[in-house]
């Protein structure tokens, strides 16, 4: 893995799936300088892993965009599929809830360092 340097807050999410597709929630964990904040979301019922991972970056983004700090953020995520969807930019994404991540992510990016680092 390639050497990051130290952010001023570091950021991981993950969605899960329980019982196929019934339940889906996401979980956040934030690591701002020596404080850790944990955060959670319930992305529904009938879904997919996708869209759990989707609900948490999303999460992610809306606590991120609340702080109104300028910092030097690291974001880790998991999910290829939602890297991959993300990388088209948002002219090509039509789904409202990419759509409101790239709303996000303009204002986050108008103010800090972001740097998205996918494992």
């Amino acid at each position: 893995m390639k050497k990051l340097n130290k952010p001023d807050v570091e950021v991981f999410t993950d969605g899960s799936v329980r019982d196929s597709v019934f339940f889906l929630g996401g979980g956040i964990l934030v690591i701002e300088n020596e404080e850790i904040h944990s955060l959670s979301i319930a992305a529904g019922r009938y879904g997919s892993s996708y869209r759990a991972e989707s609900m948490a970056l999303k999460k992610a983004l809306s606590w991120l965009q609340e702080r109104e700090k300028e910092d030097t953020i690291n974001l880790y995520m998991d999910s290829q599929s939602l890297v991959r969807r993300l990388e088209e930019g948002p002219t090509l994404t039509e789904i409202s809830l990419k759509n409101k991540m790239w709303t996000l992510i303009h204002q986050i990016c108008s103010r800090n360092a972001i740097k998205l680092h996918i494992q």
